[in-house]
Formats: structure tokens, C-alpha cells, sequence
């Protein structure tokens, strides 16, 4: 043999043991991984899957393993991942068809399912999987003999078959069969012992029978079965915490981390168990204690920092995130450290350094997703919509179906003047994403500011579909609805949302305002009524109830409700204004006067008694303390444009704007970081100067404003973008402050006037006419009136 040909011989030699090498490793990694997930340990068979496709991305059955894992571990969506990728390299394979269709048919996408299911039953007629899946199909879209059927067919072909018997089950517990569904399920745990499926099924029937006894017995009798499945034992405990048994979960939960002391996840179900029932207090104690016992624990750190971002403790959240980047050096925790202290130190409003931070882990992953989210977001926040398109359509390639990541998308394209695209954006969302009811009221939005009426109705009833008791679904129907008059089919979504939510006050309050517009006051007072027996509370069920009331000139009876309503709750601030209203009105002062400092003295934040009460001291010749009031009003509300409009209409009768708006640049200059001063100088240049100079010298002093949380701010901030005509950031700030101050008519008529520049009728009608129906005046009240009647002369 030549030197040449033992060499060549050699090489291929070694590249023969080489692969023989990989391929007995990647077999090994699979054998593990089946040997872990038949065990029922499935998150380290994740890993043993994922290590082999590491060796052989190519290997579908690996791939087929690893997305079944996946859905055991509840991540529906890595699992599709898996089965779609698996489908783009065989479109027939026959396991991921199947699976691939569950998820769809779980996700809302009821068209999907039954595509796979046709390819699946066009190759074998009798797959019982097939068969089972299109019964579920079939139930879903009514048709209950359609799916029974089917499964009856399976069952006689495969007696006891588990996923068909669960099915079954599930039609006989609709049809209030409790006993027959019981009996299917035990028949199929009979023949299937170690289908653990089954007996959570049978353990739901029981719960949803009401039997809350035997539904914890069969779960109880899982655990035994399966007692290496930490999985189990918190549901379980979940169960527990919804039956109200507290103790009973706890102890579950406890015995959980004697039986797995080693595992970071037992401990942190009960630190999750401690925040939602026991209070968070409690939760960070036991979370510091184990970070105590254990230093090099960083999942214990993460989760308090996440236990203090949900209570909104910002500083002490960025606290512990800036704890763990000192200690990690590297790898995937290190990112997600600064991933969360970038989203803190956002909402302290650095950006700046949120923005540095960001830069550090696209610079390590390029393709991170929350980061990528992140800086489009900060993008957005300066106004650079094709950055944020660039970031965000980034993050859609890799997870089509995140629902914040399409809004942001969306929301880019709307800042860019492409509502079209925006429409697209939402569109493929809702594709990726069915279940994702947020993206179909965006869409919704878009097409009400678009007046496209039927569109907006289409896509709400596309939320429906898949989210039967969507509440913002039904709440957006029913505001269209009422905007075309159509009263009737108004009244029947105001029953559907008492039906899906019998809880919620909105039901009762949306059929007590169909029956106020129909003219049927008397019935819209048992609504309103209702209402408030759900919620004693309630602000705008008792609003409109007074009005109701005074509609009928039964004045007595609405002052006698608001005294009853104080009597049994002597801090409802608003009840004290509106019995001070209705004194006002009659000229009873002194009355008038008492129950508005009660309601300041409820809350001295709101900013609606304050000028009420500056209105009696005007009445009462007494302007200098209601000038005095409403100063004392601005600087509790932390700048409430409300009162500040009150003030300058003072400064406007005395004819002397230009001294009004130099005290504010007095006061600016003597505080240059005071957020009150730049806010009121800025609405008083918005209010009161037109020329352009003004207006872009009032946005140069809110801009540091654009992330407060303040609702006069925001109100300040948008009101200016209004006058500059950038009517689409105008909506976006002025639907956040209306959201802080839900009952200041000023900051409805900014909101209101704002839609209507932007075309959307049905929301412009709705906050110009909250504005007019304040019993606060203030300067656009009278152009409020003239756009809300242009609006009526339109239809």
C-alpha cells in the first residue's frame, strides 16, 4: 500500500469510528431520555433529547420524542415548535400530524386540526388517534352526535381506548351525565392502570361534580402511583387551593420538599403557594432564608426578584438583579439577570442604562428574545419605528406566536402611518396565536379608528370564538353595538357577559345603560341596583343610578340612596361628591361644602371635589380661597389637569395669561427637575398659545414625562402630541390617562377629540359624551358638545 493510500485508508478509518462514535452517543441520549420519560422525570428528558439532536438536529423521531416531552411539561408551544419543524421535513408524519393537531385544536385553531386530521384519515381511515382527534373537532364546532359517534366507533374498535374514553367523558359530563362519564373513565383506568391521564380526568369529573372528596382520593392515588412526578403533587395542591383547603395544600406542598429535598422546584411551588395565600411578606422571608441556607442557588434569588417586581418593588427588585450580575460570570442566567434588571431600571425611568444593559445581552445572543422585545420597546418610546420593526420582526421569526412581540409590531407600524401593515402584523398573530384574545381586540381598535365598523365587529367576534367569555370581547361588541343604536342585540351581549361572568359588575351596569338610552329609567335602576349588590363600591353603576333617579325628578330618593351608601361605607368619597353635587345644584351650599371636604378628606388625590368645592367658593363670592383650593388641589393631585384648567379660567376672566404662564416659568427655573412646574407651564402653552414655537417648547417639557404613571402627565403629554397633530401618540398617552382617571371629563374630551381626528367615530362618541355628562366645567366642554353632535348628525 502506497503512503498515499495508507493515509487516505487511515482518514477514512478514523471518520468511520467517528461517526460510529456520535451515533452511539446520540442513541444513548435517546434510550436515557425514553428510560427518564417512562419514569415520569420528564424535564431531564428534555435534556437527554436535546443533548441528541445536539449530535443529529436531522434525526425526526429524536425531535418527535423531545416535542412529546415537551407537552407533558405543559410548554405547548416549544412542543409545536418541534412538530412544525418535524412537518417541514415530512409533511405526512403520521405522530406529528396527530399531536400537531391536538395543540391546534387546544389553541383555538379548530381549522388547522381538521386539515391534519383529513391527511391523517386519508392514509388510514380507522386511526383511532384521527378518529378521537376529529370527534374533538366535531365537538367543538356543536355538533355532540357527530363527535359521539365517533368515538363510539373508536371504543368498539379499541374497547377503552384512553384518549377516546376521556373524550367520551367529557360529552357525557356536558350532557350533565356524571355518572356515566365516572363509569367510562373507571372502565379505561380498569384496562389502562398506568395511564395516569385517566385518573386526572376522573379526578376533574369529581371536582366538577362537586364531589371534592373523591376527586382529591384519585389524585391522591396518582401520587402514589407515579410519587417521583413532582408534577403531580402540585397539582394536586392546586386542586386543594381551589377547594379552599389551604392547610391540605400546604401540606402537600411540604411533603413535596421532604420527599425531594435536592429539587430547586419543590421549594419554589411552595414559595408560589406562600405569596398567593399566606401574603408576600411571608414568601420573601421564606425566599431570604433560602438563599441563606443556600448561596449558590441563584433560582431562589431570581424568584424573589420576581416576587418583588409583582408587588411592584421596584428598587428591591433591581436590588437583587444587580446582586446576581456581580456573582454570575457567565452563560444564560447572567443574560436573564440583565434582562430584568434593563425591564427595572426602565420602570425607575433610566433608560438610558436600561438601554446599556440591553446592548450587553444582544451583544452575547443577538437573537434573545426578551431583550430584543426590550429595545424595541425603548425604540418605540423614542419614536423610531423602523428600529422597533427591524427588532420585533426579529423576535416573530423565531416565536410567531408571542402575543407582546405582535402588539409591539403592530403598534410600530401604526407610529410609522402603516395601519395596514399593522392589520397584517395582527392578523398572522392571530393565526399563529388563536387563544391570544388581546390581538384580536387590537385589531378591533385598529378598525374602529378606521370607522370600519363590520371589520371591528368581525374581529371581536373572532375573540369570542375562542374566548367565549372574553369580557374586553364582549365589552367592545356591546360599545359598538350601542354606538349603532342597535339596543336590542346590545342588551343580549349585556346578558351574555352577566351569564359568562355573574361576578362582574359590567353586565348589569351595560344592561342598566341600554335600558337609561331605551328611556326605561325604572328598569335601568334594578340594573344599576344589581350592579352595586355585586359590587358596593362600584363608582359608575352608582354614578349612573343617581342619574337615573334624577331623570325621574326623584331627587329624594337619590339623596337618600348616597346617605345610605355613606352610612355603610362612611370613606366612599365619590358617594360624598355626588350628594355634594346634587346640594350644589340646589344651592344648598353649606351642605354642599361639607360633603365635598369629606370626599377630599376620602381622597385627596382625586381631583373632582376640589373643583366642586372651588365652585362653592365662587358661588359664595369667596374667589380668592377657591383660587387657594385649587392650588392646594394640584399640588395633592400631583398636578391634575383638571384643576389646573380651573385655575387658569381664573387667570382668564382676570385677562392676565401672560403673568399665569410666567409664574410657571418662575417656578421652573427655581426647580428645574419639578415635573408639576414643566406639566402645568406646558398645558398652560397648550391651552393658550396656537403658534408652533409654543406647542414644540411644551413637548420639550413634558418629554421627561412620557414614562410617568402620573394620569394628569400623560394627559399633558398626549393633549400637546393633539395640538402638534400626531394624533396616533396623542391615543396613546391619552388612553393611559384616562385609564388613571376614569372619571375627569377634561381628560375624556382630550381622549374624545383625539379619536375623532383619527376617525373613529364609535370611540370619539363615547368619551366626548363621559365629557359632556361631567358636572365639572371646563374650557372644550362647548366643543365636546359641537363634535358630539356632529357625530349624531352623522349616525
Amino acid at each position: 500500500m502506497t503512503p498515499l493510500l495508507r493515509s487516505t485508508f487511515v482518514l477514512l478509518l478514523a471518520l468511520l469510528v467517528a461517526c460510529g462514535g456520535a451515533e452511539d452517543r446520540k442513541s444513548a441520549y435517546v434510550n436515557q431520555g425514553q428510560e427518564l420519560f417512562e419514569q415520569g422525570n420528564f424535564e431531564k428528558a428534555r435534556i437527554e433529547f436535546q443533548n441528541a439532536l445536539q449530535i443529529d438536529p436531522k434525526d425526526l423521531e429524536a425531535r418527535f420524542k423531545l416535542a412529546e416531552t415537551l407537552e407533558k411539561l405543559e410548554n405547548w408551544q416549544g412542543a409545536a415548535r418541534q412538530y412544525l419543524a418535524i412537518l417541514g421535513e415530512d409533511e405526512n408524519h403520521p405522530g406529528a400530524l396527530l399531536n400537531m393537531g391536538k395543540l391546534y385544536l387546544l389553541s383555538g385553531a379548530d381549522d388547522k386540526a381538521r386539515e391534519n386530521v383529513e391527511k391523517l384519515l386519508a392514509v388510514d381511515a380507522n386511526n383511532p388517534g384521527a378518529k378521537t382527534l376529529l370527534a374533538g373537532v366535531e365537538a367543538k364546532a356543536g355538533d355532540r352526535d357527530k363527535a359521539r359517534k365517533l368515538v363510539e366507533e373508536v371504543l368498539a374498535a379499541k374497547p377503552n381506548d384512553p384518549e377516546a374514553a376521556s373524550l367520551l367523558a367529557s360529552l357525557q359530563l356536558v350532557d350533565g351525565d356524571v355518572a356515566g362519564a365516572v363509569a367510562t373513565l373507571e372502565g379505561a383506568i380498569a384496562a389502562h392502570p398506568d395511564e395516569v391521564a385517566l385518573a386526572i380526568n376522573l379526578a376533574r369529573v369529581h371536582a366538577r361534580a362537586g364531589d371534592q372528596d373523591a376527586a382529591v382520593a384519585t389524585f391522591r392515588r396518582v401520587i402514589e402511583k407515579k410519587p417521583d412526578v413532582l408534577a403531580y403533587r402540585n397539582a394536586l395542591a392546586r386542586m386543594l387551593i381551589g377547594f379552599k383547603k389551604l392547610d391540605e395544600a400546604e401540606a402537600v406542598l411540604k411533603q413535596s420538599i421532604a420527599d425531594f429535598p435536592d429539587v430547586e422546584d419543590a421549594k419554589l411551588a411552595y414559595i408560589e403557594f406562600l405569596s398567593g395565600t399566606r401574603g408576600v411578606d411571608v414568601a420573601i422571608t421564606e425566599l431570604k432564608k433560602l438563599i441563606d441556607e443556600n448561596p449558590d442557588a441563584n433560582a431562589y434569588r431570581f424568584a424573589l426578584g420576581k416576587v418583588y417586581e409583582a408587588t411592584k418593588q421596584v428598587d428591591e427588585a433591581a436590588g437583587v438583579y444587580e446582586g446576581l450580575i456581580a456573582d454570575i460570570e457567565e452563560g444564560p442566567e447572567l443574560l436573564t439577570a440583565k434582562n430584568r434588571l434593563a425591564v427595572m431600571r426602565t420602570r425607575q425611568g433610566r433608560l438610558g442604562d436600561a438601554r446599556t444593559l440591553v446592548e450587553e445581552v444582544l451583544a452575547e445572543n443577538a437573537r434573545d428574545t426578551d431583550a430584543l422585545i426590550l429595545r424595541g420597546t425603548l425604540l418605540l418610546n423614542e419614536a423610531d419605528a423602523a428600529g422597533a420593526i427591524a427588532d420585533l420582526r426579529t423576535v416573530l421569526r423565531d416565536a410567531p406566536e408571542n402575543a407582546g412581540a405582535v402588539r409591539l409590531l403592530a403598534r410600530a407600524h401604526l407610529l410609522n402611518k402603516e395601519p395596514e401593515l399593522a392589520i397584517d402584523v395582527l392578523r398572522q398573530g392571530i393565526e399563529s396565536n388563536p387563544s391570544a384574545a388581546v390581538l384580536g381586540l387590537d385589531l378591533a381598535n385598529i378598525y374602529a379608528s378606521q370607522s370600519k365598523v363590520e371589520e371591528a365587529l368581525a374581529a371581536l367576534d373572532g375573540v369570542l370564538e375562542n374566548n367565549p367569555a372574553e369580557p374586553s370581547a364582549l365589552e367592545g361588541k356591546f360599545k359598538i353595538l350601542v354606538f349603532r343604536k342597535e339596543f336590542p342585540a346590545a342588551l343580549e351581549v349585556a346578558e351574555r357577559l352577566k351569564q359568562a361572568r355573574p361576578n362582574d359588575v359590567r353586565g348589569y351596569h351595560f344592561a342598566g345603560l341600554v335600558r337609561q338610552a331605551q328611556g326605561d329609567m325604572e328598569a335601568s335602576i334594578g340594573e344599576f341596583q344589581s350592579a352595586l349588590d355585586q359590587q358596593p363600591d362600584a363608582v359608575q353603576p352608582l354614578s349612573q343610578l343617581i342619574k337615573s333617579y334624577l331623570v325621574l325628578k326623584r331627587r329624594d330618593d337619590a339623596v337618600a340612596k348616597l346617605k345610605d351608601v355613606i352610612a355603610a361605607q362612611p370613606n366612599h368619597y365619590v358617594a360624598h361628591n355626588l350628594l355634594g353635587e346634587l346640594h350644589l345644584a340646589a344651592k344648598e351650599f353649606d351642605e354642599a361644602e361639607a360633603e365635598f371636604k369629606a370626599a377630599i378628606e376620602g381622597n385627596a388625590k382625586w381631583p373632582i371635589p376640589y373643583r366642586n368645592l372651588a365652585s362653592v367658593y365662587a358661588a359664595t363670592d369667596r374667589r380668592d380661597e377657591a383660587v387657594a383650593l385649587m392650588k392646594e388641589g394640584i399640588e395633592a393631585t400631583g398636578g391634575s389637569a383638571l384643576l389646573l384648567t380651573g385655575l387658569a379660567s381664573y387667570f382668564e376672566q382676570t385677562g392676565d395669561l401672560d403673568s399665569a404662564i410666567a409664574e410657571y416659568e418662575k417656578a421652573l427655573k427655581e426647580n428645574p427637575k419639578s415635573e408639576l412646574a414643566a406639566n402645568n407651564l406646558a398645558m398652560m402653552l397648550a391651552e393658550y398659545r396656537e403658534d408652533e414655537a409654543s406647542l414644540k417648547r411644551a413637548r420639550e417639557l413634558v418629554t421627561p414625562l412620557r414614562n410617568s404613571t402620573q394620569a394628569a402627565y400623560l394627559d399633558t403629554v398626549g393633549w400637546i402630541e393633539y395640538k402638534l397633530g400626531e394624533y396616533e401618540q396623542s391615543r396613546l398617552y391619552l388612553e393611559k390617562a384616562v385609564e388613571g382617571a376614569p372619571e375627569a371629563g377634561l381628560m375624556h374630551y382630550h381622549l374624545g377629540m383625539t379619536y375623532f381626528a383619527l376617525g373613529n367615530a364609535v370611540s370619539a362618541r363615547e368619551h366626548l359624551q363621559r365629557a359632556v355628562e361631567s358636572t365639572v366645567d371646563f374650557k372644550g366642554k362647548d366643543e365636546a358638545r359641537a363634535t358630539l353632535a356632529r357625530l349624531e348628525e352623522q349616525g
